[in-house]
């Protein structure tokens, strides 16, 4: 139980933050006091909606003034979406989200209550925030939830420190029905010996699995395996020793790159018995990829990370240097593990920074137990403006322009590689027109500043912000 608690006093006490490439601050988002600012509250996780709104889920029991207990959905100008009512909400900790794409949203943590009414530490909520009751889980789980992760079949990955699922064995590892029912296809034998803290899942459905476990079914496997789609082990990913996962060493989060490769953050500092201090990117093998160089890694804690449409890695995390520089608990990272040197942060955050997501749009929303970020007051929550998800670097290769900016009807696009679409967004992150022209009208929109999304055959996205005459 001590290791359990250091954990989670470093990865959980968290509250939330909206940020983009340069990093500054939006002043129109608007949000009061944010969650209330108790020594015991945090936001352990969020998630960005498709809309542009944002979930949050921690230990609070104020937002903005307003009684909201531990799980919120934030407006994209930062005020309570008062359209979503859960009651009395959750009587304690939410530490996990993950959406469903009919809108309904899975909430796992430690409660035992939702609105009044006995949960077992797993939800489902309607659009609404009402309790789905056709997700029917019986008594739930024993003990905390902490990951959740939905298939592209609608099956329900569950992960934490629970030992029972509605009244029967299960150590830490679930698969779910959409229903709620237990899988029974899902063969993981005994499962893992300890904490599941993440998922991911594979384009081929494989399922990769991050802890501080130390054997998988019985066997030697040490805080990562990958998962046939049936449960069993997948003998052709081999991490060797793997992980060291002892004395709150483990692997906290997980990315996919879009080739395959895996990018793995945490509390651990060897892999395979070798220094590797919370940051490591793996081969589709298993075996370490050596030409991501991450040299002394973090000094402390790596929790989550995310990846940006452009393969640029946002990293998060309670630590505060980053191969020997200093690092004020968030980083973008090239993809060759390099420091990204225009994402420009400078002081940054006086405190641990645990959850991170990005959205569509190029925003990032972190989490974090911080109350400072950049020698300003940032409460529980802020957003950093910027529209760029790519260096000067790319755009200058790209041969990339936007004109005439401000813009009375036609906007023209020039840029050296073919273009595949073209998005035009509001400032609330509303898309409202498209086109694959390079020359096209503006004239359906109002006066205002909009923000322009172009995606190019490669793949290579670059955003402008332009003012509508």
């Amino acid at each position: 139980m001590k290791k359990i608690f250091i954990t989670l006093m470093i990865l959980l006490q968290v509250n939330i933050i909206l940020a983009q490439n340069d990093a500054d601050v939006d002043y129109n988002f608007v949000y009061g006091p944010g969650p209330n600012s108790a020594a015991t509250t945090y936001v352990n996780t969020v998630a960005f909606r498709s809309d542009g709104k944002m979930y949050a889920g921690g230990n609070f029991t104020f937002y903005n003034g307003l009684a909201q207990n531990r799980f919120v959905r934030i407006n994209i100008d930062g005020t309570k979406d008062t359209s979503f009512n859960i009651g009395t909400g959750f009587n304690d900790n939410v530490y996990c989200i993950a959406q469903q794409s009919d809108g309904k949203v899975l909430v796992g943590g430690n409660f035992i209550n939702f609105n009044g009414v006995t949960q077992g530490r797993l939800i489902r909520l309607n659009t609404d925030g009402s309790k789905d009751t056709s997700f029917n889980i019986g008594s739930g789980f024993n003990n905390t939830v902490y990951s959740i992760a939905i298939q592209s079949d609608g099956k329900i990955l569950v992960g934490g420190f629970f030992s029972t699922y509605n009244g029967t064995t299960q150590n830490a590892l679930v698969r779910l029905n959409s229903d709620g029912s237990k899988d029974t296809s899902f063969n993981i034998g005994t499962s893992v010996n300890f904490n599941v803290w993440c998922f991911a899942i594979q384009s081929d459905g494989k399922i990769l699995v991050g802890g501080d476990y130390t054997t998988f079914n019985g066997v030697s496997q040490n805080g990562l395996v990958r998962l046939n789609t049936n449960g069993t082990k997948d003998t052709s990913f081999n991490i060797g020793s793997g992980f060291n996962t002892i004395d709150g060493a483990f692997v906290a989060s997980l990315a996919l790159q879009s080739d395959g490769k895996i990018i793995a953050v945490g509390g651990f500092t060897s892999f395979n018995g070798a220094t590797q201090n919370r940051l490591i990117r793996l081969n589709t093998d298993g075996s370490k990829d050596t030409s991501y160089i991450v040299g002394q890694g973090f000094n402390a804690t790596a929790s989550a990370i995310a990846l940006q449409s452009d393969g640029k890695a946002v990293v998060v995390g309670n630590y505060s240097t980053y191969k020997g520089q200093l690092e004020a608990r968030l980083i973008r990272l090239n993809s060759d593990g390099s420091k990204d040197t225009t994402f420009n942060i400078t002081t940054g955050f006086n405190n641990s920074t645990s959850s991170v997501a990005i959205h569509s749009d190029g925003k990032i929303l972190i989490g974090g137990f911080f109350n400072i970020y950049k020698n300003n007051p940032a409460d529980y929550l802020v957003r950093l403006k910027g529209t760029s998800v790519l260096s000067s670097d790319s755009f200058q290769k790209n041969n990339f322009s936007v004109f005439p900016n401000p813009v009375n009807d036609i906007l023209n696009i020039q840029m050296d590689s073919e273009i595949k679409k073209i998005e035009v967004f509001s400032l609330q992150g509303q898309l409202v027109m498209q086109s694959t022209l390079k020359s096209f009208s503006l004239n359906s929109l109002n006066h205002g500043v909009y923000l322009v999304k172009i995606t190019d055959v490669n793949g290579v996205i670059v955003t402008q912000k332009i003012i509508k005459n």
